[in-house]
């Protein structure tokens, strides 16, 4: 995991309302019929609002490449 200062000041970087934002919109992509990959900067990563943990929340499973 990510150590928990660093998360944290990232976060304070990071437009959290545009990360719901795109968690939505990659919930679309990924439930099309082609696979799908995606690159996000690391930064919107991390963290209980970062992209990973949001479409955690919508119940994707994810894997780092």
């Amino acid at each position: 995991g990510v150590p928990g200062d660093v998360s944290k000041g990232c976060q304070g970087r990071v437009d959290l309302a545009r990360n719901r934002a795109r968690a939505v919109k990659l919930g679309d992509w990924l439930d099309g019929a082609a696979p799908t990959c995606v690159a996000i900067g690391a930064a919107h990563l991390l963290g209980p609002q970062g992209i990973v943990e949001l479409l955690r929340a919508q119940h994707y499973k994810l894997r780092q490449l």
